[in-house]
């Protein structure tokens, strides 16, 4: 019976907590979050080089369908850009990114 009297009073005891503290808190712990997670090392992005996927065949799709799901970062291969690296044409390249 004493242990179930100690688990109560546990349980009233996080009740009694106040508005401010709750709140410092929450935001105490938010604000540690939000600095972690930007001095993140590593980014999460996607690679559209999927074989057999309509996005090896079109990178531009690709690009499009995972702009879409909300991916900010990609990692493509200079095999999807032949057109461009082969043909030295830079400028078109920096152009149809943008």
């Amino acid at each position: 019976m004493a242990s179930f009297d100690r688990a109560l009073t546990r349980r009233h005891a996080i009740l009694r907590t106040t508005r401010r503290q709750f709140l410092g808190g929450t935001l105490a712990a938010t604000a540690t979050g939000a600095m972690a997670a930007s001095s993140a090392q590593y980014q999460i992005g996607i690679s559209p080089q999927v074989a057999g996927t309509a996005w090896s065949k079109d990178i531009w799709l690709a690009f499009r369908e995972i702009h879409e799901v909300g991916y900010r970062y990609v990692e493509a291969f200079i095999g999807s850009f032949l057109e461009y690296y082969n043909g030295d044409k830079p400028e078109q390249l920096q152009k149809r990114m943008d």
